[in-house]
């Protein structure tokens, strides 16, 4: 089946299959149960000998039976079924049943649409299987459930007497349209579990719409909580990172590094007024007795680079000294 055919169906043809899938499933499953421990779980009805004709025997008792007897097994005679044995590879018995109803006028002498067939694998083993296959009259089958409905008796199975396998006329029957589809108690049970299924869907269903509910209210009364949190992380996230920062400048501007280099290379004539380091430029100012050239003092140490006197004009010497203002970056390492 393709998903472009399960698009285009209807919904009764969706039900349909839904339908009988779940049959297949439940045929698979009753499959493989021995038909032993099936019988153990049925209940056992009384059942109602017929010779034929218009006689309903009890057989527990052997008298007629009365009106309105209700539910019974019913037992056909063997004079009115025939009944063949059969070698079959092994199958599911839904597989089974398919291959007797289109083989059934190959099997029997009637046509299939004067009779009915029943099969029951009688011995089954691992590649193949004993089938035991029987066909009725359809018009004998008519007759006698006529006969029933008017006794008041309600058929649970129309049973052959064949003593090799359990062979049922009644879902034949249902199939040709001779008896209803299910009892009318059968499909109230049957309308019970599907309202039960239907009830613990529509509980689980509440329950796990409650349970979101109860989740979102819990969400919804922590949300000041958790925003004040998440605020709090924030704030200590930025002062660490305002701390980090203050530490690498600090680290980065260390002046006693650059102060002990302008000490090697400052004549002994030269003193400092002014120190400015911001970790990367340096500024000094001050005044020197001698008439040395304080910018190529600077530049010949080779630890400056891009020395110059911070202002362009020529400063006058004073009786203190000669006054200067130097410009200058620290050399990298590489």
């Amino acid at each position: 089946m393709k998903a472009k055919s399960i698009l285009d169906a209807d919904m009764a043809t969706l039900l349909e299959w839904a339908r009988g899938g779940l049959n297949w499933w439940l045929a698979e499953l009753a499959d493989m149960v021995p038909e032993r421990v099936q019988r153990s779980f049925v209940r056992r009805q009384p059942r109602l000998l017929w010779d034929g004709s218009e006689t309903l025997t009890v057989a527990e008792t052997g008298q007629p039976a009365p009106e309105n007897f209700g539910p019974a097994e019913i037992v056909l005679p063997s004079s009115v079924c025939l009944v063949r044995q059969l070698s079959l590879p092994a199958m599911a018995r839904s597989d089974l049943d398919a291959m007797i109803a289109l083989e059934a006028e190959r099997l029997m002498p009637l046509p299939a649409d004067r009779m009915l067939i029943a099969a029951a694998p009688a011995k089954r083993g691992d590649t193949e299987q004993r089938v035991t296959v029987a066909g009725i009259s359809r018009h004998r089958v008519a007759a006698l459930l006529a006969q029933l409905g008017q006794g008041g008796v309600v058929p649970v199975a129309l049973r052959a007497d064949a003593p090799a396998a359990t062979l049922d006329f009644l879902p034949a029957a249902r199939t040709a349209g001779l008896v209803s589809r299910e009892p009318a108690s059968r499909m109230v049970w049957w309308g019970v579990a599907a309202l039960l299924m239907a009830l613990n869907l529509a509980t689980l269903v509440w329950r796990d719409v409650d349970h979101v509910e109860r989740l979102q209210t819990i969400v919804d009364e922590r949300r000041p909580l958790a925003l004040g949190a998440r605020r709090a992380a924030e704030r200590l996230e930025g002062r660490t990172r305002l701390v980090r920062e203050a530490i690498a400048r600090r680290r980065d501007s260390d002046p006693l590094v650059p102060l002990a280099i302008v000490s090697k290379v400052l004549p002994a004539d030269a003193w400092i007024q002014r120190f400015a380091w911001d970790g990367r430029t340096l500024r000094i100012s001050g005044y020197r007795r001698g008439s040395g050239d304080m910018v190529k003092a600077f530049r010949d140490s080779g630890l400056f680079e891009d020395v110059r006197n911070t202002s362009s004009e020529v400063q006058a010497a004073i009786p203190v000294g000669q006054p200067f203002d130097i410009t200058a970056r620290a050399r990298s390492a590489s």
